[in-house]
Formats: structure tokens, sequence, C-alpha cells
């Protein structure tokens, strides 16, 4: 009989479980509000606890600690990315905070002063239009805004007297 190997086993499968455990740090810090400093400081004393548990070669700490550094590191992700949005960003405009309602509502009537990013692309049942927002008027207020959209104007409509090519859309 041959002698057992001793084998020590971090996880079965630990880049799931990464991958979740940082999947639920981002949604995490969508119901939570953590002050990013705070965030940071727990990750840094998860990684410290992580290498000092890893080094004693105790792997059930070890891969709680791993398990918690990656959630607080999606939860710092998903946090300095909010950071980084201008508060005139469409994709804020659409969303609300929690204090106040979304300045546009989903599925009410919006205007969309824009640029083209490129040509009009035609495709057998609609155009498509890239457009990069200057300003939205929502309820009768305008107000200034950024991001991109990406419009799709039925086939109907454009076969019915050719209204987009007298607008004479360029870029």
């Amino acid at each position: 009989m041959q002698p057992r190997l001793k084998t020590k086993r971090f996880h079965a499968y630990p880049l799931a479980q990464i991958a979740a455990a940082f999947a639920f740090g981002i949604l995490a810090s969508k119901i939570a509000s953590v002050s990013l400093a705070s965030v940071v400081i727990l990750a840094t004393l998860s990684a410290i606890f992580a290498a000092l548990a890893l080094f004693s070669e105790r792997m059930v700490l070890a891969t709680i600690s791993i398990t918690t550094l990656s959630l607080l590191l999606g939860f710092a992700a998903s946090t300095v990315e909010q950071s980084f949005v201008p508060p005139n960003q469409l994709k804020r405009l659409l969303e609300a905070n929690g204090k106040t309602r979304p300045t546009i509502a989903l599925g009410e009537p919006v205007e969309i002063t824009g640029v083209l990013e490129r040509d009009p692309e035609i495709a057998p049942d609609r155009w498509l239009l890239n457009l990069s927002i200057e300003r939205v008027r929502s309820r009768d207020v305008e107000t200034g805004a950024s991001g991109t959209v990406l419009l799709l104007v039925p086939a109907a409509n454009v076969a019915t007297g050719g209204e987009l090519d007298r607008l004479e859309l360029t870029y």
C-alpha cells in the first residue's frame, strides 16, 4: 500500500469563489454606503491577514481572508467607478439616488440634442444613429447632458417619405 500524500487544497474552485465574492462586493456597493477609505483600510488588513494565514499554512483562514478581500475589492471598484461618472451623465439622469426621483423616468418621452459620432448606418429594416448627447429635455425641463445613445429608426418610418434623407444627417 502506498502512503497517502497529504495535499493542501486551497479550494475546489478558487476562481469561481473569488469572482462570486467580487460580484457580491459590487452588489453590496449599490446597497450600502461606506466610504472608500474605510473599504481600502479593511482590504489592506484582509490582505495582510491572508498572507499571514498562508505563511502559517492555515488554509481555511486564508480562504476566508482572500474571499473577504475579493468582496472588498469589488466594493471598492464599484465605488470608484461611480465616483467618476459625471453628474450630467445620461446614466445618472436615468437613476434615482434614493433621495430624489430620477431626472428622466423610464418610458416617458424625451427630446435629445446631440452630435452624430459617425455616418448613419443603414440596415435592412432600420437605420442606426450613434449620437453623442449634449442636451436632454424631459418634463419641459432642458438640462445639459453627456453620454452616447444608439438610436434605432424603424424602416417603416424611413420608407415613408425619406424623412431621414431630408435631414441630411452628417457627423
